[in-house]
């Protein structure tokens, strides 16, 4: 693995996947389907809130391109 490898893999834990998705797996089901309710009714600023509450900090561009399907989910 060369530095530039490993530098990028530090720089993106989620291993350029949605970060949002892979959350979206971890969380309890009653947890996951209250999130992907929130998707469709709160801003992505309130939901990088709440996601933050439960230990999962996320930012509001990573909820706003995940919402928008701009995320790396369907990759």
């Amino acid at each position: 693995m060369s530095d530039f490898d490993v530098v990028a893999a530090e720089m993106n834990p989620s291993g350029g996947k949605c970060s949002l998705g892979r959350i979206l797996r971890e969380l309890p089901e009653d947890k996951a389907k209250e999130l992907e309710d929130a998707l469709t009714t709160h801003s992505s600023r309130v939901i990088s809130a709440v996601l933050k509450q439960w230990g999962h900090p996320l930012s509001d561009q990573s909820v706003n391109r995940h919402k928008s399907r701009r995320c790396k989910c369907d990759d």
